[in-house]
């Protein structure tokens, strides 16, 4: 606030007093500047009380900001500390003792040696799971033996003490559906590529960019695949007769309506396509 806004509160509360307007004999029609002279004592009282308000308010505003700017550099410890702070790993480089922030960091900063796009945290009570993965052409993959290894030593070092942390960075999550579209003849051949343009299969293509705009360790559903293949272009009724998921060489489990990957991300199983997967029905 400003001395001037501060002022003009202060002495519109004073005329407006009940008790203020019988002793100084006031109209609580007209306001304070018509009633008292600027070298009135009352004046000059409100005007040495805005400025040191002023002065306050201005103290407090930076007081409050150093506040928030030091919270902002305090290490949390939260899950989503640890993702956030698995996608600064810098491959190769060591890390440095900070002595005044009081903790390990990258100096200097190489952006071209951080390996690690995606990330995700879960506390699963008495301990933390990480899953990272690096990028492969905008879509999540594994890391290395080799790179996960300093992921996790790094992990290990710059965590809470006491904090159980298991860094991990798996294969996709299969999954497995089969489904029938009824379709508009005019729109789609047999197949379910565009009559105009054959190259275009747009109930694959929509699975496809559905399971790799999932954020990474996102949750899957049946119900946003089914919104997804409904937007597209001769698409008339779409119906999931049944979709199953694993992880690794588990045995497939139907999904009900929705399925939390264990790799954090999720891939069509390449034996069982979507081109033989989808029966398209013409009506």
């Amino acid at each position: 606030m400003t001395k001037k806004e501060i002022y003009e509160q202060i002495t519109s509360e004073f005329v407006q007093d009940a008790n203020i307007q019988n002793l100084y004999n006031l109209n609580p029609n007209l306001s304070y500047n018509d009633q008292f002279s600027k070298f009135s004592f009352e004046t000059i009282l409100f005007n040495f009380i805005a400025s040191i308000l002023v002065v306050y308010f201005f103290l407090f505003k930076e007081h409050k900001q150093e506040i928030e700017n030091r919270a902002l550099e305090i290490q949390s410890g939260n899950t989503r500390w640890y993702a956030e702070q698995a996608k600064l790993f810098q491959f190769s480089d060591n890390l440095v003792w900070n002595q005044d922030a009081l903790r390990f960091e990258y100096q200097p900063i190489n952006e071209l040696n951080r390996i690690v796009t995606y990330a995700s945290a879960t506390d699963l009570g008495n301990s933390v799971i990480v899953k990272v993965a690096k990028d492969n052409n905008g879509f999540p993959e594994k890391l290395s033996p080799l790179e996960l290894n300093r992921v996790q030593v790094y992990m290990n070092q710059i965590k809470f003490a006491g904090t159980i942390l298991d860094v991990v960075s798996r294969d996709p999550d299969e999954l497995r559906l089969s489904m029938e579209v009824y379709a508009d003849p005019l729109v789609l051949n047999n197949d379910g590529s565009l009559l105009s343009d054959p190259s275009v299969f747009p109930v694959e293509d929509a699975i496809n960019d559905y399971l790799s705009n999932l954020d990474f360790d996102a949750i899957y559903t049946n119900t946003a695949l089914i919104d997804r293949i409904q937007e597209q272009p001769g698409v008339l009724n779409p119906i999931l007769t049944s979709t199953e998921a694993r992880f690794g060489t588990q045995a497939y489990q139907p999904i009900g309506s929705f399925y939390q990957s264990n790799a954090g991300y999720m891939v069509i199983d390449p034996n069982s396509p979507l081109s033989a997967s989808i029966n398209y029905i013409f009506q």
